[in-house]
């Protein structure tokens, strides 16, 4: 071979290292990361969106059994005996309870809410759906109405006096969030002279 036809050991056209599959790599390194990350942000979008679904409808189930509970207040003629409870009505408590107390009464006495009718979605299962009634006495259902005398001496407004109920419903499950509502029921309280 003659020094004609030889490559010059210097020319640049010939010595290639390597520099542009460098960047390629790098690139597609990023694209990957990029990649994994976008998939790993919708997995958790996805996940969360779920849990807010299965909160909703845990709230609306727990709602349905507050509104049984306070169906079950407004039906009561009498309130129930104090310190008495059953079926998930009980009388008047004889003292203020802790949140403790209150949980271990709501586990032993609660009734459980009616099934929710066409459950066709993931509405959460009714024996995890329960509610409480708990009498706290007769109460003004207006402040001061009791003062306001009629001309026989009683009380003007029939109305004035209201038995006052404590309706508490929660949702329990082990897997998913608790979900606890609260209201009060007012229900006309029987003639009588004193709050």
């Amino acid at each position: 071979m003659s020094a004609a036809f030889r490559p010059c050991l210097h020319d640049p056209r010939t010595r290639q290292r390597g520099n542009t599959l460098l960047v390629v790599l790098v690139l597609l390194l990023v694209m990957t990361l990029l990649a994994l990350a976008s998939l790993r942000i919708g997995n958790l979008e996805e996940r969360m969106t779920a849990n807010l679904f299965d909160r909703g409808l845990a709230f609306q189930a727990t709602e349905a059994a507050l509104r049984e509970g306070e169906a079950l207040a407004r039906s009561s003629s009498t309130p129930p005996a104090a310190g008495k409870c059953a079926n998930g009505l009980c009388g008047k408590l004889q003292s203020v309870l802790s949140e403790q107390q209150i949980t271990a009464l709501f586990k032993e006495t609660a009734r459980t809410a009616s099934p929710l009718d066409k459950n066709t979605l993931a509405v959460p299962k009714s024996d995890n759906v329960r509610y409480l009634v708990v009498h706290r006495g007769r109460a003004e259902a207006i402040h001061g109405c009791s003062s306001v005398l009629g001309a026989s001496g009683g009380i003007k407004d029939p109305l004035c006096l209201v038995e006052a109920y404590q309706v508490e419903a929660r949702y329990e499950a082990t897997d998913r969030a608790a979900v606890t509502l609260r209201s009060v029921v007012h229900v006309p309280a029987p003639s009588s002279t004193s709050p």
